[in-house]
């Protein structure tokens, strides 16, 4: 089974009641949860500055960290499915 789409996501949070604006911004937030999670997977948590080569973190470090809280704070109901 494959990755669910951003439709997917929206259509079933709509169904279990939230609005589509609200599940709309949930599916955005969700894919850049899971694209950052997959960027320091591939690349770690310490990266190299692109001009200079030095140690840097890892902006997408910052990105994962302000998806989760903002997903945290939508409140939708359950999202255990999307999760698992």
């Amino acid at each position: 089974m494959g990755e669910i789409t951003s439709e997917e996501i929206i259509a079933r949070l709509v169904k279990e009641g939230a609005s589509v604006q609200k599940a709309s911004m949930y599916a955005d937030l969700y894919s850049e949860y899971k694209e950052a999670t997959a960027n320091i997977k591939a690349h770690g948590v310490i990266v190299q500055h692109p001009r200079t080569m030095n140690p840097i973190e890892n902006p997408y470090l910052s990105r994962r960290d302000k998806s989760r809280k903002a997903l945290l704070d939508l409140k939708l109901y359950s999202t255990d499915w999307l999760w698992q």
